[in-house]
């Protein structure tokens, strides 16, 4: 969704927990913003985290709104929205769709994740930010949207589906070779 210049993505709801404040980062790749990250990050408890903004960084803004759960991430560049938007969709569509055969348990994942079944390392998913790491890569290469340099196959296919394709190959690739054999994340036959 596109609002006044401003480029925000809805993620998921976290679980919510008694006596926990509702926090949103405005510039939550900046200097300030990564420590306030890095305070909820040690009392994930706490706080929940509805909103995270950045300026133009959608890689490092898609990682901070995953380590901390946030409710909605906002990006003011619209051109790195686009980026951030297919990367995510390449991993949602390959953990949903295809390593969880479209099922999830909704009270474990709701549930605190301390030692629940959808926790991975730490609270979050390292595959999953090398897979939007590396679709978002594949994004600015084929489309860089702070330039506007494109490749010849942009014309035909966009810079969307590549990244969400390559996104979603790394973290079905991944996940299979690495998630399923330590039980992380709940998949099916941990």
């Amino acid at each position: 969704m596109s609002v006044g210049g401003l480029a925000a993505t809805r993620l998921p709801a976290p679980h919510s927990q008694g006596n926990v404040r509702s926090v949103s980062i405005l510039g939550a790749t900046g200097s300030i913003g990564s420590s306030t990250v890095d305070l909820i990050k040690r009392s994930p408890d706490r706080f929940r985290v509805e909103a995270v903004t950045a300026n133009s960084n959608a890689a490092a803004l898609a990682k901070v709104a995953r380590d901390v759960g946030a409710r909605v991430a906002v990006l003011a560049d619209e051109g790195g929205y686009a980026a951030l938007k297919a990367a995510l969709a390449g991993t949602g569509i390959a953990d949903y769709l295809f390593l969880r055969g479209q099922k999830l348990d909704m009270r474990k994942l709701h549930a605190p994740q301390e030692n629940g079944a959808y926790r991975f390392v730490g609270g979050f998913n390292p595959i999953g930010l090398v897979a939007l790491a590396a679709g978002f890569g594949v994004y600015v290469w084929i489309f860089n949207p702070q330039t506007l340099a494109s490749l010849s196959v942009f014309k035909f296919v966009t810079a969307s589906i590549p990244s969400c394709v390559v996104a979603g190959l790394v973290h079905y690739g991944l996940s299979r070779r690495f998630a399923t054999g330590k039980g992380w994340g709940g998949y099916p036959g941990n």
